[in-house]
C-alpha cells in the first residue's frame, strides 16, 4: 500500500506536470508552498544569519502546516529541499547558517512537527539543462522567476551534492531516481507506487553535515 512520498528535484524538471498525472490517477497530492501561497508572503533569503534562521522558523511552521494525517498522500516538494538549500545558499552567499540550520530542523523532527517520508522520488536533471529549462519558461513567461541565483551553475551543482549526500544519510526510506528528460507518461510508469512502504524511516543530519564538511 503506497504511503507519504515526497518528490523532489533540481527546478525545472517537471514535478508539476507528474503530480498533475498523479492526481488524474486519483493519489492524493499535497501541492508545494510555492503553488499555494502568492510570492509576496514568503519572507525572501537569508541577509545575514539570523535573518537565515527566522526565515527557517517561517518554513518550518508552513512546512508542519502542509503534513496531513492520511499517510496515503504525495507532497510535491518538502523541508528535505530546504536542507539541501541550506548548505548551497551558505556557499552562495557566504553566510556560515548550514549548522544551524541543521540544529533548527533536528529540533523539529524531534518536536513531530515535521515527517520524514516512506518514499522519496527524485528527478534527476543536471544543472546546466535546469538553467536552460528555467530560462525557457521565463521566455514564454509560463511562471514567475526563481531568484537569479536558482540559475547558477554552482548554486545547482552544490544543491545537487547537498541532495545526494542527504540520500546516503537515509535509512528506511525508498529512494527512486527518474532521469527528468523522461516524457511524465515514462515517469510515471517507473513509480513503484504500491510497493514503497517504509522500514522505519530515518536521517541522520549529523552523518550529512559530515559528508558535505568533506
Amino acid at each position: 500500500m503506497m504511503t507519504r512520498i515526497f518528490i523532489e528535484g533540481l527546478p525545472a524538471t517537471g514535478k508539476s506536470t507528474l503530480l498533475y498525472l498523479l492526481e488524474r490517477q486519483k493519489y492524493r497530492v499535497v501541492n508545494e508552498l510555492g503553488h499555494v501561497l502568492p510570492p509576496n508572503a514568503f519572507p525572501g533569503d537569508g541577509l545575514n544569519l539570523e535573518h537565515m534562521l527566522s526565515i527557517n522558523d517561517w518554513f518550518i511552521a508552513r512546512e508542519s502546516e502542509r503534513f496531513v494525517d492520511d499517510k496515503q498522500t504525495i507532497y510535491d516538494r518538502s523541508f528535505l529541499t530546504h536542507l539541501s538549500y541550506a548548505y548551497a545558499y551558505s556557499r552562495y552567499s557566504g553566510i556560515d547558517g548550514f549548522a544551524p540550520t541543521m540544529a533548527q530542523y533536528a529540533l523539529a523532527l524531534a518536536q513531530e512537527r515535521l515527517f520524514l517520508p516512506d518514499a522519496l522520488i527524485y528527478l534527476n536533471i543536471s544543472p546546466e539543462e535546469s538553467i536552460n529549462r528555467q530560462r525557457i519558461r521565463i521566455q514564454n513567461g509560463e511562471e514567475p522567476p526563481l531568484p537569479s541565483f536558482w540559475r547558477d551553475a554552482n548554486f545547482l551543482h552544490d544543491l545537487k551534492r547537498a541532495d545526494y549526500a542527504l540520500f546516503d544519510s537515509m535509512q528506511g526510506i525508498k529512494i527512486v531516481c527518474l532521469d527528468a528528460t523522461l516524457s511524465t507518461e515514462e515517469k510515471y510508469s517507473l513509480i513503484p507506487l504500491e510497493e514503497m512502504n517504509s522500514l522505519e524511516p530515518r536521517l541522520d543530519l549529523d552523518a550529512f553535515r559530515g559528508a558535505l564538511d568533506d
